[in-house]
This record gives structure tokens, sequence and C-alpha cells, in this order.
């Protein structure tokens, strides 16, 4: 524990000074609290050699350590945040003067309130400091600065290594290069550990390994993340999206073990793809996606009951939006009005959900809708949507009676195929299909009722499909049946 705490000591020392080389940083309104946090710092990590020796005596030195290392958490947490902010910024000020004045009008955005938050963090953490250096524990032990061993700050933050420089573990990157390429067929997940004594270059050879480039050409996506001894999954999973950063995509897709995911993921402003789908599990959706400007194909699952306002709404990029396995939906977001770069909008498997937006009739450029799974869903009449769908599917809805001519009326001279699929109770098809000129493929399967409205010649509802190319009715092409 004690080794963790001088590793972790030395990286907030050490990103304190990068942040004072920062001439812009928003750090340097709080100049006087980073500089208290500072001397804290190194006056508690000079203390700490003597605290490794004595500490298997002490149950109070290790409970001292303890509540240490919860300070210096905090510690590290702000400092990345200050250092997550000034690059966010320097994003943003690359965008355009729109988007600039229109972020920083957002609370999360706004410098005053965000140094105002960062300040509080950092006075509390120097009031923890103080507490933890005035107790009895710090005043028992001796500053031995000078018997400090030197640690290889570069040992497990990155994955750069010079290959030139190391000698004699060829073998054993052979072994592990033949491991991660030709990986056993009964597991889907490999884990290759790499044991020793501290010292023998087990993460050097790691490195190797990971830069191999054999590695690089077989792997269409890889991650170097360094783990400490002090596990944590929530810190954890937080460096992995930050690893994340320098691709287009990140894919979560059924795991079910995950619950929750940290807000931070939503400062991934180059982000471009988010999958979460088949995550049956996540209690809520994370706070902020309105901030990942880039965003341009999201698959989400959540437990929620209601998707919030000022969230995906705002999502100008996004082309390709998949809401799927969430059995608790009952709401869909209602600011779909800015989703006007939306063509393909996908809704399964929300048994829960009773109404679409209104807000659904602006998605202007909306080409495929497909709704299926969702028992409970009714379309409750409504203006008619001004977009142009190409396709149109409707699967497994058992609440549907009617296809309503408001969802589709917009679409006569666009839309070419329209699938419709175990609606029980769907009966009748709207009069305004029959002037529907680019439709080629209508499906009809599982709708008895509906079925038998359109058999050829005789059905009730013959006249509004006879013009169509391809009817295909519970597995039979009727335009062909003699």
């Amino acid at each position: 524990m004690t080794e963790f705490s001088l590793n972790i000591a030395e990286n907030v020392v050490e990103k304190l000074g990068s942040l004072e080389h920062e001439e812009n940083s928003l750090a340097c309104r709080d100049e006087d609290e980073l500089k208290k946090l500072k001397h804290s710092m190194l006056v508690i990590k000079d203390v700490l050699i003597d605290a490794e020796e004595k500490r298997s005596n002490s149950p109070e030195l290790r409970l001292w350590l303890k509540q240490l290392n919860h300070v210096f958490y905090d510690a590290e947490d702000v400092l990345d945040e200050l250092e997550v902010e000034n690059l966010r910024r320097q994003v943003i000020d690359r965008g355009n003067f729109y988007t600039r004045k229109v972020l920083r009008c957002f609370s999360s955005s706004n410098p005053l309130i965000f140094r105002s938050t960062i300040g509080r963090k950092l006075k509390r953490i120097n009031e923890g400091l103080d507490a933890i250096a005035a107790g009895n524990v710090k005043r028992q032990l001796t500053e031995r600065a000078e018997e400090r061993r030197p640690l290889n700050r570069e040992r497990g933050t990155h994955s750069f290594v010079h290959s030139a420089d190391i000698i004699g573990r060829d073998e054993d990157k052979e072994k592990i290069i033949q491991l991660l390429l030709h990986p056993s067929d009964e597991e889907d997940i490999s884990v290759l550990p790499i044991a020793g004594i501290g010292g023998m270059g087990k993460t050097t050879l790691a490195k190797m390994a990971y830069n191999d480039e054999r590695v690089v050409k077989h792997f269409q996506f890889k991650m170097w993340v360094y783990v400490s001894r002090d596990f944590d999954k929530k810190r954890l999973m937080e460096k992995l999206i930050i690893s994340a950063t320098g691709g287009v995509g990140f894919d979560l897709s059924w795991n079910h073990r995950i619950k929750r995911l940290p807000n931070s993921i939503c400062k991934l402003q180059n982000l471009q793809t988010l999958f979460l789908g088949g995550c049956d599990e996540i209690e809520e959706l994370p706070r902020g996606m309105r901030y990942m400007e880039s965003l341009r194909f999201l698959w989400l699952a959540t437990r929620q009951t209601s998707l919030p306002r000022d969230e995906i709404g705002c999502l100008k990029s996004l082309r390709f939006l998949w809401i799927a396995t969430c059995e608790k939906l009952e709401r869909l977001f209602e600011d779909m009005k800015n989703l006007s770069a939306l063509r393909s909008l996908y809704i399964v498997t929300c048994p829960s959900l009773k109404s679409l937006p209104r807000s659904i009739k602006y998605l202007t450029s909306l080409q495929d809708l497909h709704i299926s799974g969702c028992e409970a869903l009714n379309f409750h009449n409504q203006e008619a949507c001004e977009f142009k769908l190409k396709k149109l599917v409707l699967c497994f809805l058992e609440a549907v009676q009617e296809l309503p001519e408001w969802l589709i009326r917009g679409s006569a001279d666009t839309l070419k195929n329209l699938k419709l699929e175990f609606c029980p109770e769907l009966h009748e098809l709207p009069a305004c299909l029959k002037t529907f000129s680019a439709l080629q493929e209508l499906r009809i399967l599982g709708c008895p009722r509906l079925a038998e409205r359109c058999d050829r010649e005789t059905g009730d509802d013959w006249e509004k499909i006879a013009h169509i190319p391809k009817v295909i009715v519970d597995n039979v092409d009727v335009i062909k049946q003699t």
C-alpha cells in the first residue's frame, strides 16, 4: 500500500508541475490552493518511507495510510478534471464562433462555474491533508526523502519502449505474440498473465508485445491502460474511456455487468460511435451526452422509464439511433427536433413503451424507421410527419390496430419497402397507400386479420395495394398468384 501511496503522490506532484507551465490553464485561477496542495504532498511524501517500515506493527498507521490514499485519489481526480477541461476547451476554441458561444452558456462549460467548483474541491482536499498531517501518526514519522528509491515514472503509464535497449527477451516476446494471434477457440476472452518479482522486466515485455508490428496489424483496436495494485473498477473504466479518445468508436455492447457509466465518457467530443446495446443492466445513461457533438452512431440500452430532455436530442450529428432492450422505458425524449441529420431510427424490444413523441414528425432526414417488440405501443393521432421514409418495418406490436396515415403520408413518393409482421390486432391498411408510387415491396406476416383483407381481387384492401409490384402475404407472393 505504501509503494502505491508513493507512486500516486509523485503522480500528483508531476501533474501539478505540468499545470504550472500551462499559461492559459484554468488552474492559474486557483494558484494559491494548488501551491498549498503541492507543498502538502511533498511534506507527506517524505515520511512515507518511514511509514512503509513501521506499518506492519501499527493498526493506527495502516488506517492513516488508507485515509491518505482516499485524499490522494481525490487530488488526482481533480487534477484530471483540470487536464481534461483544458483539452476540451482547446477543441472548442478550434470550433466555430456559434459552437463556442453555446457551449459556454451551459453550466458545466461555463468557466466561472467550473473554476468555482474546482476551487471548492481543492480547498476540501487541502483541509483533508491538513487534518491528516496534524494527527498523532504524522508526528511519529521521520522525513527520509534522501532514502527514497527512484521510481521509473514510465513504468506503466504509456506503451512506448525503446526496443534497441532490450536484450534477451525475444523468445518470451514471441511466445506472447503467438498466444495473442492464435488464442484458444474455447474462450472468447484471453488473459495472459506475466508473473515475476519486481524489476525483472514484466512491463517492458508487455510493451514489446503490444508494439510489435504483427499485433498492430492483427487487432483493429487496442488500448494500453496501467492498472495499479490498488485496483478500482470505476477508475479502470474511466482510464479505458480516456484511452479510447484517440479512436472514433467505443463498443461495450452485450455486457450484462455494466450498471453505470462514468459521466466523463461524455467528454469524448471526437467520439463518433458509441455502442451500449444489450447492456440491459445500465441503470441510468451518463449525464452530459449533449456534449458528444461528433457522435454519429448511438446504440443504447437502459433501465430508465424515460429518456431525459436536452441530452440525446441535442446530438445534431447523429445519423443512426438504436434504442433496444429497454424493458422499463415508457417514454422517449421529446426534443427530437434538433436531430436534423438522423437517417435511421430503430426502437426494438421496449415492451413498456406507450407512444411515440410528437416531435418525431420533425425528423426531416429520416429514411429508415424500424419499430419492433413494443407490446404496449399504440399510435395516437398527431400531426403528419415531415420525413420521407424509404423503409418502414413494424413487428411484434400487439396493441396496434391500424397503420396510421400521419406516420406515412409524407413518404408517398419515397417509401420503397413496407414490412408488417406479427401485429395480430392490425386489421386495416390506410387509404392513402394506393397513392404510394415508389412502393416496390409489401410484406405481411403473422397478421391474420389484415391478411384476409389483402386477398387478391376479393380483399377489402386489395385496391390499396394492387399497384405494388411485389406483395408477400404469409410467405405467398399474392401478385404472382393465379
